[in-house]
């Protein structure tokens, strides 16, 4: 493409040049938890990398930091958002570099700092190459990059090591979707107040929630059912929902982006997996069992196992064991990124939902996470600062004593001070055979 068309694509797809201002169709007015720690990256020397399943915020949270430099003072025309799902913007950074500098008028060795927002960088062929390029002679170049596609990106980003930070953008938690549901904007502070940490380790006082008690329930029946892709949240329509959820998740990341980058002959059979995989959400993988349930090869389920995880669709858990040699031989258990899929697509129990919602929360206190197994089974073990702590998910709060059987092996087994056990509005403190139980409500843990 020749440098003249290449100022056409860039002027269209940075409105702000002209109108000093991201319109708020593309930024939006709400602004996720994870903004306020990569509005702090730009400060550092390293390229900031979002990286993340489809349709969960990656580019409007680029809108959004543009936004915020440009009310900071930052000179609009230094601020350059580039879409390579545009084909005609995959020229290379040298040609857009020399398109930019014509814009300046200015070589780049002149210009103040000039921030390059790359949005699905993994259509651009070498792109880790073309970035550590001009990374390494330290020009004056911020780079903000956004990948889909995790599998690419993860291979790239090894030719970037020691020069990223990166962030798992994933689908809404149940703080953000009150953020953005609620009718007041608090409610989501008085939650984390309430917990009193990641995950509470003392009996949580709920009373400042009571007011908003029943709004919350409503809006957490509508999360548990909905999950948290942001771009569905307004759809009311059951159908059109399920619909929109398998055209712009699923279909388009097995036919269009794994398809491609890994010229996969037969992609049905990888949405056949996929669909497996959402009737056993918190289900132990046999891969022996799903290989012969699609008439696939072990090698190749395998294979299309792993390319769904890094496409950050299902992400498998590893069993808790006293040596990473019984981890590595242990069967892992699966789970999706968001439990809409599994309501969406799944045929389980609400129970499968629930349990996997409260992993969607854990995973993303990046804490080391497994589950237990032995004659008892606990859902989720957590390593935390204060030691270990197991917890287990009931989607009910009516529990026998067989039902908590598990956690209480695995504290006695392993020492653990307190256990949790998540339910759907239990609260209470109990000590049974010497051991300490919270009982908290989902909404804490979600």
């Amino acid at each position: 493409m020749n440098t003249l068309k290449i100022i056409e694509h860039l002027h269209f797809y940075n409105p702000w040049w002209m109108a000093k201002k991201v319109p708020l169709s593309l930024s939006m007015s709400y602004k996720r938890h994870v903004f306020n720690a990569l509005l702090s990256y730009l400060d550092i020397d390293r390229i900031i990398v979002l990286k993340g399943p489809r349709r969960t915020g990656k580019t409007t949270l680029m809108y959004q930091l543009i936004d915020s430099l440009i009310e900071k003072g930052i000179n609009p025309g230094h601020l350059i958002y580039i879409s390579f799902d545009e084909v005609e913007l995959r020229a290379g950074l040298d040609s857009i570099i020399k398109a930019i500098e014509q814009i300046l008028k200015m070589p780049i060795k002149s210009w103040q700092t000039v921030y390059l927002f790359l949005d699905e960088v993994q259509y651009l062929d070498g792109w880790e190459f073309q970035v550590k390029k001009y990374f390494d002679r330290r020009l004056p170049l911020k780079f903000i990059i956004s990948s889909s596609a995790a599998s690419l990106l993860k291979k790239a980003t090894e030719s970037l090591m020691g020069r990223t930070i990166e962030e798992i953008i994933l689908p809404f938690g149940f703080c953000e979707f009150l953020d953005l549901k609620s009718s007041s904007n608090t409610l989501s502070t008085i939650i984390k107040e309430v917990r009193g940490g990641e995950i509470p380790l003392s009996l949580p006082d709920i009373s400042a929630l009571m007011p908003y008690l029943s709004e919350i329930e409503i809006l957490f029946g509508e999360y548990i059912e909905r999950g948290g892709f942001p771009y569905l949240f307004q759809i009311s329509e059951p159908i059109l929902w399920k619909r929109m959820l398998k055209e712009d998740i699923v279909d388009k990341v097995i036919y269009r982006d794994l398809a491609q980058l890994f010229a996969i002959k037969k992609p049905m059979t990888l949405e056949k997996l996929f669909l497996y995989l959402t009737d056993i959400p918190s289900g132990i993988l046999n891969i022996s069992n799903i290989a012969n349930s699609l008439q696939l090869s072990r090698e190749y389920t395998e294979k299309y196992l792993e390319y769904l995880q890094r496409a950050y669709l299902v992400f498998n858990l590893r069993k808790y064991a006293a040596s990473v040699e019984k981890q590595m031989r242990s069967n892992e258990k699966v789970y999706l990124v968001d439990h809409g899929l599994v309501s969406a697509f799944g045929h389980v129990k609400e129970g499968a939902i629930f349990e996997n919602m409260v992993f969607r929360y854990l995973y993303n206190l990046k804490s080391p996470l497994y589950y237990w197994r032995e004659r008892y089974e606990v859902d989720f073990v957590i390593e935390t600062e204060y030691g270990i702590v197991p917890i287990e998910v009931k989607d009910t709060d009516a529990l026998s004593k067989k039902e908590i059987k598990g956690i209480l092996e695995f504290m006695g087994r392993y020492k653990a001070g307190k256990g949790i056990i998540v339910t759907r509005s239990l609260l209470k403190k109990e000590r049974i055979d010497g051991k300490t139980i919270l009982f908290v409500p989902g909404i804490l843990l979600s």
